[in-house]
C-alpha cells in the first residue's frame, strides 16, 4: 500500500502535506505503533482532514459514524483523535492544506491496492 501511495504522491506532486496522512504516519501512534484501519481506508478516510467538521473541529463520534457509515467503537475513534499530535491538529484546523484531498478524491482504483488484513 505504501508503495502505491508513493506512486500517487509522485504522480500528483504531493510532497506538501504528507505529514497529514492518517495511516502509517510515524507521528500518529497508538501503543507505539502506526495505525491502519482497513475499513476506514475502504471508506476513503485517508487524511487527518477527513476527521474534521467544516468549522475545523474534529467530528464527534456520532458525526464520524454517520458521515462514513463505518463500523467503529468510541474507544478506537478517540484513540485516533487523541494520538494526533497538537502541531498536526493545528495545521489541519487552519485549513492550510485544503487542496491535498484532490488526488485522493479523484477516481482511483482502490480495489486494486493490496490492503493488509
Amino acid at each position: 500500500m505504501l508503495q502505491h501511495f508513493v506512486e500517487v504522491k509522485v504522480a500528483y506532486n504531493c510532497a506538501i502535506g504528507q505529514e497529514l496522512v492518517l495511516f502509517s504516519n510515524k507521528e500518529i501512534l497508538i501503543g507505539n505503533q502506526t495505525i491502519f484501519y482497513k475499513e476506514w481506508f475502504q471508506k476513503k478516510i485517508f487524511l487527518l482532514q477527513d476527521l474534521l467538521q467544516e468549522n475545523g473541529q474534529f467530528l464527534t463520534f456520532p458525526e464520524f459514524i454517520q458521515k462514513y457509515e463505518v463500523e467503529c467503537n468510541l474507544l478506537n475513534y478517540m484513540q485516533v483523535v487523541s494520538a494526533i499530535p497538537k502541531h498536526l491538529s493545528f495545521l489541519i484546523k487552519q485549513n492550510k492544506y485544503k487542496s491535498i484531498k484532490a488526488p485522493f478524491s479523484q477516481k482511483m482504483h482502490f480495489n486494486s491496492l493490496r490492503i493488509p488484513s
